[in-house]
């Protein structure tokens, strides 16, 4: 069974207070246009992106993962736009670290 990622996406973009695709894509790093394309069917959120929203709603213990991979891509813009992302979320929210992932 696949995760729902529009299902994903919508509850981060609550849980973090954003009022905007665009708002949560900045957060997410990537474009409105990308996120626009993929709401449209017209391409998939890349891994990377899964892993964020992932981590962010709590599934697992991504972040240590995700700081090591990011700090090869762009270590001052991709993780601290997602340790701002992190930030916007209750903290109540985190601990599911011990639940289940589907696969994707």
């Amino acid at each position: 069974m696949k995760n729902d990622w529009f299902a994903l996406f919508d509850e981060l973009k609550v849980a973090g207070g954003f009022t905007s695709d665009a708002q949560l894509a900045d957060q997410l790093g990537v474009t409105r246009a990308q996120i626009s394309a993929w709401r449209n069917g017209k391409s998939d959120l890349g891994v990377m992106t899964k892993l964020r929203i992932f981590d962010a709603l709590g599934y697992g213990d991504l972040h240590v993962a995700l700081d090591s991979l990011l700090a090869d891509a762009d270590p001052i813009d991709g993780s601290t736009k997602h340790t701002e992302l992190l930030g916007r979320l209750d903290s109540s929210r985190r601990p599911r670290s011990r639940k289940r992932l589907k696969s994707s």
